[in-house]
């Protein structure tokens, strides 16, 4: 008897799922053009990610035959706050600018410098005037830079496009002292779960799902999330073999919080604008161990919506549990709100007036046209980084830059 029980409630569950995926698989087709667009964007990140090797990098504005020459542009560029260098390869003199972690912020810094008005219009125009050719920005591997060249190395961690109709990117606390990135994208009126990056601690700068989270004294995370039902790649699936692969999910899911396996009920949402289902659930991964506690909780959907910090807990057994935040953590800056879009051309800026803490960890950044100067402890400026400075925290800096938010690490070398 008890057997046919469990088997009724498996049919009933894989019949009630196949009724779900047949409905999400429409939702779904409209967006999987969205979706392999967004797969290559990322396989695109990930090839550049494992392209970075321990060089740094530099861009490299001309060669000339003459050390005069070069070494007279170095200095002339270095009075103006650019971190100007030359390299002597046989009878060639390479004029470089910069030292850079990565490759992409090489890469931005050599497209800022073509919009800069300081640069462009007194030395490139100077130098084409005096040699009969341009200046070509081009970013590159930094052979023969020495470390303790200049003061300063920077790095991207992150890059956000701007499209405040669609997202929103704000700096909250973390684990009462640190601070968090937190990206979260909508459709329509329905909000996604966020994307989280840490600035300090043990989650440095390795993004995660996420409704709300936070961090606990000793380095771990809990947060609030998205756990998905379906595999990211259905191409080509059935909603049958979709239906057993969700059954099987939930399987696996209950026995990881030691609920039986027809606790979910009516817990299952559906991804807005592609309709993959997942339930919302609530985890603590710890710091050492990276050990992963599931608490026996589950999202209660409405008809309303999921709201920004993420749906209402239904606790089984044990009740709340006071770690697991009920909301999102306070707001420390509104990156997408200091800036505003002209609507004719497009062009983004900062808002007049929308002043924050720009002072890092024994430097400072200033805005010069579109670059960030940042000044060292001994008073030196350089123009060290592409875009407008936006807000500075300990080593990082985020700017604005060609209509995309970008986050930096700020490296003091010497």
């Amino acid at each position: 008897m008890k057997k046919d029980k469990v088997f009724l409630f498996k049919s009933s569950l894989r019949l009630l799922a196949v009724a779900t995926i047949l409905f999400s698989l429409l939702c779904f087709t409209t967006a999987l053009a969205q979706k392999e667009s967004q797969k290559e964007s990322q396989k695109e990140t990930q090839n550049s990610v494992q392209q970075q090797v321990a060089n740094a990098y530099t861009v490299q504005l001309a060669s000339l035959n003459s050390q005069e020459d070069s070494q007279a542009i170095r200095d002339a560029l270095r009075q103006s706050g650019y971190m100007a260098y030359v390299v002597q390869d046989n009878n060639s003199y390479h004029l470089r600018i910069g030292y850079f972690i990565n490759p992409e912020a090489a890469q931005q810094y050599a497209s800022a410098l073509l919009a800069t008005p300081n640069f462009q219009d007194g030395f490139a125009q100077d130098f084409e005037t005096g040699f009969g050719s341009s200046f070509q920005p081009t970013a590159i591997v930094a052979e023969g830079i020495a470390q303790n060249e200049f003061p300063i190395s920077t790095e991207i961690l992150m890059s956000y496009p701007y499209m405040p109709e669609f997202a929103t990117l704000k700096v909250h606390e973390w684990a009462g002292q640190g601070r968090a990135l937190r990206f979260q994208g909508r459709f329509e009126l329905a909000n996604f779960e966020a994307s989280y990056l840490v600035l300090n601690g043990f989650w440095d700068h390795s993004p995660f799902g996420a409704w709300r989270a936070d961090g606990e004294p000793d380095g771990s995370l809990v947060r609030v999330f998205n756990d998905l039902l379906w595999p990211e790649d259905i191409e080509g699936m059935n909603a049958m073999e979709l239906a057993k692969i969700q059954e099987e999910r939930l399987e696996r899911i209950a026995d990881s919080m030691d609920l039986p396996a027809n606790s979910f009920g009516l817990s299952i949402f559906n991804e807005p604008g592609r309709g993959r289902p997942y339930v919302i659930r609530a985890q603590r991964v710890n710091a050492s161990t990276g050990n992963i506690e599931s608490y026996p909780a589950l999202g209660i959907p409405t008809i309303t919506g999921v709201k920004i910090e993420g749906p209402e807990l239904k606790w089984f057994d044990r009740g709340f549990v006071d770690e697991v935040p009920e909301t999102v953590t306070k707001e420390v800056a509104d990156i997408f709100g200091l800036l505003q879009k002209d609507a004719a051309s497009d062009i983004v800026s900062v808002k007049e007036g929308a002043a924050l803490n720009l002072d890092g960890n024994a430097w400072q950044s200033f805005a010069f046209e579109n670059l960030s100067a940042v000044r060292v402890a001994n008073g030196d400026s350089w123009l060290a980084v592409a875009g407008t400075p936006l807000w500075a925290y300990e080593d990082y800096l985020v700017v604005e830059h060609a209509g995309e938010v970008l986050l930096y690490r700020v490296y003091l070398t010497q």
